[in-house]
């Protein structure tokens, strides 16, 4: 698995290690890791970034640890990456669509708890991986988080509209609608819900 540099032990705590890559760090403390997006900027879930999250969580679910997900002060996420949505390459928007699709589903059945940390602002992608995460733990402040695909112009991809039918409370998708793509303006439910797996695609999305 590609880790990039590796950082030592900290003298401090004999159980703790830490891997780092340019953007999804990993560090080990007892029976938990830290899984920290950074890529300097918004956290542009990006095809690169994508990546190294599966090969994040791939590692905690090898060595059966809670896994603690968290991203940049004020940002957790700015979403899917714009230039690959936007570019000329359907393969690649594709690949990047399957990718997050995928990382979803890894965290949904996921064999140990996986905790979202969100300090700052969340959208897809980012929002769609808070919501598949059995727990999610917000810092108070201006923050927006939601699916705002069609704000921009582009559709919602299906497998995130069925991560938020399965974990938004009713009323917050009754009132705000499912596909008008706006700040979703509820709360998830934080208690740990069933899970079952769910097709990462419809035929829309293939098409997109």
């Amino acid at each position: 698995m590609r880790t990039g540099r590796q950082s030592p032990k900290h003298p401090s705590d004999a159980n703790a290690e830490m891997a780092m890559t340019d953007l999804v760090s990993y560090e080990r403390a007892g029976r938990a890791a830290h899984i920290r997006m950074d890529d300097g900027k918004v956290n542009v879930m990006s095809p690169a970034m994508l990546t190294a999250l599966h090969a994040a969580f791939d590692r905690a679910a090898e060595e059966q640890v809670v896994a603690v997900l968290s991203g940049r002060p004020n940002i957790f996420s700015a979403g899917f990456d714009l230039k690959v949505i936007r570019g000329s390459s359907p393969a690649n928007l594709q690949a990047m669509l399957s990718l997050g699709a995928e990382l979803a589903l890894k965290l949904l059945s996921f064999p140990t708890p996986v905790i979202t940390v969100v300090e700052g602002s969340a959208f897809p992608m980012g929002a769609f991986l808070a919501l598949a995460s059995d727990w999610r733990i917000g810092a108070a402040g201006d923050w927006r988080i939601g699916l705002n695909e069609v704000q921009i112009g582009i559709p919602v991809p299906r497998f995130g509209l069925e991560v938020a039918r399965q974990r938004l409370h009713p009323a917050c998708r009754h009132a705000h609608g499912d596909r008008r793509g706006h700040h979703a303006g509820g709360v998830p439910q934080g208690a740990r819900q069933p899970r079952r797996r769910l097709n990462p695609f419809s035929q829309g999305d293939r098409e997109l």
